[in-house]
């Protein structure tokens, strides 16, 4: 003789419940995918020399010279939206340096072309790095990064509402600014941002 114990669930009920989990797996899924698409990864970095932390670790890479021309659009609305916070903030209004704008454009590039999003680049190392190696000089530096967002409004509320970002952008000890803004091919967007004080 065999025993064997059971619990026999009723049909209606079981069908009743299998919905009702479905139901809340989707919002579940839908919400985290929701918080994924509108969290803003970025990422920004300060490096101050007067504080003695300049890196000297520069990589012996060849790199040829960014482009010194004017900034696109994007970058401009930027640029101005940066300037904005910093009046706002009873700060003096960053200027461009479109030395340093090739260097951030030249990152936007890397991130994009090597696939990777990190301060860190495989090309180029630290941005301090990066910025020596084009030939940028400064007592004090600074970049944030972003990707994903499809307008400098967008860019910047992100940047805005990041601590470590707003820390960058409204920075007493910056003067200068440079702003590089990239796009792949499915749409994608790369901003760079990189702040100086020479």
């Amino acid at each position: 003789m065999s025993y064997f114990n059971f619990i026999n669930y009723d049909d209606s009920f079981y069908m009743i419940w299998r919905m009702f989990m479905k139901k809340q797996f989707m919002k579940m899924t839908l919400a985290a995918a929701f918080m994924l698409l509108m969290a803003v990864p970025a990422h920004a970095l300060t490096l101050d020399s007067v504080l003695g932390n300049q890196s000297e670790n520069t990589a012996n890479t060849a790199v040829s010279a960014p482009s010194t021309e004017g900034v696109g659009s994007y970058e401009q609305q930027v640029i101005d939206l940066v300037n904005k916070e910093r009046a706002a903030a009873g700060l003096p209004a960053l200027t461009l340096n479109t030395k340093l704008a090739g260097v951030a454009e030249k990152k936007a590039e890397d991130l994009r072309d090597k696939n990777y999003f990190s301060h860190t680049s495989p090309t180029y190392g630290s941005p301090f790095d990066m910025m020596k190696q084009f030939g940028i000089t400064y007592k004090a530096a600074g970049e944030n990064i972003a990707r994903g967002q499809q307008t400098p409004s967008a860019v910047m509320n992100g940047w805005m509402n990041s601590q470590a970002h707003k820390n960058n952008i409204l920075n007493k000890n910056f003067t200068q600014i440079g702003v590089g803004y990239v796009t792949d091919s499915n749409g994608g967007t790369y901003w760079v941002q990189m702040f100086i004080r020479p």
